[in-house]
């Protein structure tokens, strides 16, 4: 019988290295992704205290220091920006559902960039609301297109339509 309890004990022990060995497995694949996303994201909870960043995020916003370090998002932004952020934790709490908009972002080295932000609830297991996931973008080369693309335009239109008035003067 002690034979019996002892491997019952290493079976039960095995197990429990095997589970421990897929969680820190799935633990460095979610490290690995954050690492690498093309995007900022951060977590915070209701009170705006980080749970989790990456380092884009730190690149994005200009801050300096190490990504790990930021406990609170008035460590990463300006009130003003604070400000913003509330207003959308309570769209998003009113609502339940995720918010998407575009900001610029005015870092400290005074250079102003352009972001669409996606922000998203995280519910508990009881469906209450636990705090918010934050994923932004720099959209500063699309907005730069933008413009460039509406700038050619209205240089096209203004250069095809003076020829056409002339004409159709012409013919009048």
């Amino acid at each position: 019988s002690l034979a019996l309890i002892v491997i019952g004990l290493t079976t039960t022990l095995s197990a429990q290295a095997v589970q421990l060995a897929i969680a820190n497995r799935k633990i460095k694949l979610y490290e690995s992704a954050m690492k690498n996303l093309p995007v900022g994201l951060y977590m915070k909870d209701l009170k705006g205290n980080i749970i989790i960043s990456n380092e884009q995020m730190v690149k994005m916003t200009d801050n300096e220091g190490n990504y790990k370090d930021f406990k609170h998002v008035t460590e990463i932004f300006s009130n003003d920006h604070i400000h913003t952020m509330e207003e959308g934790d309570n769209a998003i709490t009113a609502t339940g559902k995720p918010l998407t908009f575009e900001k610029v972002y005015l870092p400290k080295n005074g250079v102003p960039h352009h972001y669409r932000m996606i922000k998203s609830p995280i519910f508990d297991d009881k469906n209450k609301i636990t705090g918010y996931i934050v994923v932004f973008k720099n959209i500063d080369k699309e907005i730069f297109y933008e413009k460039r693309k509406d700038s050619f335009i209205a240089t096209l239109t203004h250069d095809l339509k003076t020829p056409t008035n002339a004409q159709l003067k012409m013919l009048n």
